[in-house]
């Protein structure tokens, strides 16, 4: 026979229950009160607390390396110099270990960053800029030509396989939501490293992963600024005999905005950063901060060439990538040291459809013609500023 509770009897065993969950609850919650200044309690709250915080990335196997970002004639392997680049996952579920997120990243450039007004503009507003201005800029119309009329000689020299595996990577990608990371290794540095390997001056072009080094001396701007962008392009100079004399000179002995070994020898002319989510604003903050302690510097050893401290110079632009998961922008940036003001003048935007591959060409055709700008143009340019005359140049 079932024997059932009378309701009296019922009511007063739930009441004890509810009861002791309570009490259960409020002694949860006052060893949580009592340790919350416990760091170890913090740092196993912190993740609850913050789903979009940044993970430290796992270290990966021997055999799962970065692509080895090579300078071709300086042989520097960059994917093993430790203060320089950090080992990143290859899958789309890696986590990467640029912090703060972008969202953060950027109110800090905003908020902190004191330095030349950044103005875009767009094709039409760049044209007019330009016409009206009375101080004409070094090598500016020479880098629009070569942008407006890339040469197609260079795809007789292309494989199907080279180009078409980055395209695949593209879809790859765009398919998994990859983060910055697997966008950088599977799809940006090869479109790099190809560029510069169909270019005939690719023994003079670095590719240069400068996502960890500082800017230096911080007195470029106006405080210390950690994340600065991804890849930077840069030519050797050592090859004439006033260049030592000339480093030396310098203080810190670089011709860079770094003091980093990897770019005291290197002129840098052209920057990418890569965003794996719509984040252009992001982008343009954080390649304003490179390019002006670049200017800073180069306004510098300009002056010290000459030993004139009130002077300053009319600088060359430096091209400027934006690539944003199936989009790349390219712009101009040129500084304006009168104006306290740095212009990113906009060129083009090129759209990579994932379901065709000869939508890549016309990436590698620009980023082509920008390497051999910048080695025909930029660094003869740059020679002069800094004073490195009776050049002795060995490839002239």
């Amino acid at each position: 026979m079932k024997t059932e509770l009378c309701p009296p009897v019922a009511e007063q065993r739930d009441q004890r229950i509810s009861e002791w969950l309570d009490d259960i609850r409020e002694s949860s919650t006052s060893q949580i009160a009592l340790h919350l200044d416990s760091p170890s309690l913090k740092r196993k709250l912190q993740p609850l607390e913050s789903d979009d915080t940044p993970r430290a990335k796992r270290s990966r196997p021997d055999d799962l390396q970065s692509p080895s970002l090579t300078g071709s004639r300086s042989a520097l392997d960059l994917e093993h110099t430790p203060s320089l680049t950090t080992q990143s996952s290859r899958s789309s579920q890696a986590t990467s270990s640029r912090s703060p997120s972008p969202s953060k990243r950027g109110r800090a450039l905003a908020i902190k960053f004191s330095g030349p007004i950044l103005q875009t503009l767009d094709v039409d507003e760049a044209a007019k800029w330009t016409a009206a201005r009375t101080t004409e800029v070094p090598l500016l119309e020479d880098l629009f030509s070569c942008v407006a009329n890339t040469d197609d000689g260079w795809q007789n020299s292309l494989r199907d396989e080279d180009w078409r595996g980055i395209h695949k990577e593209v879809g790859r990608c765009l398919k998994r939501k990859a983060n910055e990371d697997s966008w950088s290794d599977w799809v940006v540095l090869p479109s790099l490293q190809l560029a510069r390997k169909l270019s005939k001056w690719q023994s003079y072009v670095d590719i240069i992963n400068v996502k960890s080094i500082d800017i230096v001396p911080t007195t470029l701007l106006s405080g210390r600024y950690k994340k600065r962008v991804d890849y930077s392009l840069g030519l050797d100079i050592t090859d004439t005999d006033m260049f030592p004399e000339i480093q030396q000179s310098l203080e810190p002995h670089t011709v860079s905005q770094s003091d980093h070994w990897l770019l005291n020898d290197r002129v840098l002319f052209s920057h990418i950063e890569i965003k794996a989510e719509s984040d252009r604003a992001t982008a343009e903050s954080q390649l304003k901060v490179w390019c002006t302690a670049g200017f800073r510097k180069q306004e510098r050893m300009y002056r010290q060439a000459r030993r004139n401290e009130s002077i300053t110079p009319t600088l060359a632009p430096q091209p400027l990538w934006i690539w944003e998961q199936d989009k790349v922008h390219l712009s101009i940036a040129v500084m304006d040291s009168t104006e306290n003001r740095i212009y990113f003048l906009d060129r083009k935007t090129f759209f990579v459809d994932g379901a065709e591959p000869k939508s890549l060409l016309p990436v590698f055709g620009t980023m082509i013609a920008i390497i051999d700008w910048g080695y025909n143009c930029y660094l003869p340019w740059f020679r002069e500023l800094i004073g490195q005359v009776n050049l002795n140049d060995k490839n002239s």
